[in-house]
């Protein structure tokens, strides 16, 4: 009796251990969309949004140092062309990113005529520096130095992400949402290095779709789909088969995430 549940216990935490074994950065074949919302201070009501879709292709050296490549598909869908924005590397759980401040400098490359104030902002976007992106190695009461401002760990959980777990973590101040393998699941891969910027236009930028080797890994259920910047909110008549998906957000991990629709 006492072997059989010794065996018991030592198989419940083998597939404890398993379950939250640590996922990595992706190196290749990774791909994370994100919408650009902006708008000229002078006229805030004029929003132009616009789909950046980032991915992974081979490595580079920037400082003599090798990151995986990270590029911005300027092109379409259909016609991909990729343009090199910068690059990504990890080491001891921490992941480090170069190439300019973010998403404003990357949205220049996307359409230089409507973004063209933003090149007045030329030296902070060429800016060549490794920044710490994530940081997978923190507790909680951690105080951390994320480019322009101190954030203070608020709380670590876990969140399940297809067949197994991963580790998330928040910050005391905002709502944002660091996940393993996926980095921020509500501002998007580069939003602790984009800068809000004093000149330029007014900007908002969220998280939509991350996959990878060719499968969606984690959609925010506020999108209608992967690749287009619309909103189930902004959709207005639904079709056959539509389906939309409830979720708050808790200051850790998602508290409910439940389908509440389907179109007639």
């Amino acid at each position: 009796m006492k072997n059989a549940l010794f065996l018991f216990i030592a198989f419940l935490f083998s597939m404890l251990a398993h379950s939250q074994q640590y996922v990595p950065f992706p190196t290749e074949n990774a791909e994370w969309n994100v919408r650009l919302s902006t708008n000229p201070f002078e006229f805030p009501t004029q929003v132009e949004t616009r789909l950046l879709k980032y991915s992974l292709h081979g490595d580079t050296t920037i400082n003599e140092v090798v990151y995986h490549k990270l590029c911005l598909n300027v092109g379409t869908l259909e016609n991909p062309v990729y343009v090199g924005v910068g690059g990504l590397r990890e080491h001891n759980k921490q992941v480090y990113y170069i190439g300019g401040y973010g998403y404003l400098s990357d949205a220049y490359k996307v359409n230089p005529q409507g973004m063209s104030k933003v090149k007045n902002c030329a030296p902070a976007i060429k800016n060549q520096t490794e920044l710490l992106l994530y940081d997978f190695n923190v507790k909680v009461g951690d105080v951390v130095q994320w480019i322009f401002e101190q954030r203070t760990i608020s709380k670590i959980d876990s969140i399940k992400i297809g067949n197994s777990y991963r580790k998330c973590y928040s910050f005391t101040t905002g709502n944002d949402l660091i996940v393993e393998g996926i980095g921020s699941v509500v501002f998007g891969l580069l939003g602790t290095v984009t800068s809000m910027m004093p000149c330029g236009p007014h900007a908002t930028w969220e998280h939509i779709c991350f996959s990878q080797n060719g499968e969606t890994v984690y959609k925010n259920p506020a999108y209608v789909d992967c690749n287009s910047t619309q909103q189930w909110s902004e959709k207005k008549y639904l079709a056959q088969g539509d389906q939309w998906t409830e979720y708050t957000i808790s200051n850790s991990c998602f508290s409910s995430n439940k389908s509440i629709g389907i179109g007639a």
